[in-house]
């Protein structure tokens, strides 16, 4: 401590040692109080255990947030419709489909294992599924070529009427179909039918015909 008459440090005592000023005379030295580590971390625990929380927070929203579009997006999928881009088989086709030119690789009459692709039908695709399906039981013998091609193909202009809103014969599209109309297809037990919509030049075309009446 300083003496406040006359500036001389003392210690312990009740005067000061050089002028005897009484006890009442003396103050403290103004110089900055020690800051305590431990107090000091103390006090800034609580912030950063705070900021950590709010980061946890964060990253949590955001997973969950990540988890929510990858959910829509799956939802958003139409019922019974495969992911663009996929190899299907033709009879894993569906209507509401968009195919590309590798439709070309199967044969119409007597389709294999083949994959065709699909994509988006607001991208460049050469067809548009209208119907697919087994149209005739399998206990049922072959009816021959002719009748197997006109039953198929009746079925295939009712699904366009049903899918575009009119006829084939006015559209500017054509139905291009898949039929089992040779025996061997028939005996290896095929009675599946794909009716696809195409464009008469074979161009490739990048929107739906549903319900377009085009």
């Amino acid at each position: 401590m300083t003496c406040a008459e006359c500036g001389a440090e003392v210690r312990k005592a009740k005067v000061c040692r050089q002028c005897g000023a009484p006890m009442i005379n003396l103050r403290v030295d103004e110089t900055t109080p020690a800051v305590d580590a431990g107090a000091q971390d103390a006090a800034q625990g609580p912030k950063i255990g705070y900021l950590r929380r709010w980061r946890i927070v964060i990253a949590g929203v955001a997973l969950i947030a990540a988890v929510i579009g990858v959910i829509s997006a799956t939802a958003a999928q139409p019922s019974g419709q495969q992911p663009s881009g996929q190899g299907l088989t033709v009879n894993q086709l569906r209507a509401g489909e968009c195919v590309t030119d590798s439709i070309l690789d199967v044969d119409p009459a007597n389709p294999g294992p083949e994959l065709v692709t699909t994509t988006s039908c607001t991208q460049p695709h050469l067809a548009e599924v209208l119907f697919s399906a087994n149209v005739w039981p399998m206990s049922e013998a072959f009816p021959g070529t002719d009748n197997a091609d006109n039953q198929g193909n009746a079925h295939c202009q009712a699904a366009f009427l049903a899918y575009d809103g009119i006829k084939a014969a006015s559209s500017h599209f054509l139905i291009f179909s898949i039929l089992p109309v040779r025996a061997s297809a028939w005996n290896a037990g095929k009675r599946h039918v794909v009716c696809m919509a195409i464009d008469p030049n074979w161009n490739d075309f990048n929107y739906s015909i549903k319900g377009r009446h085009l």
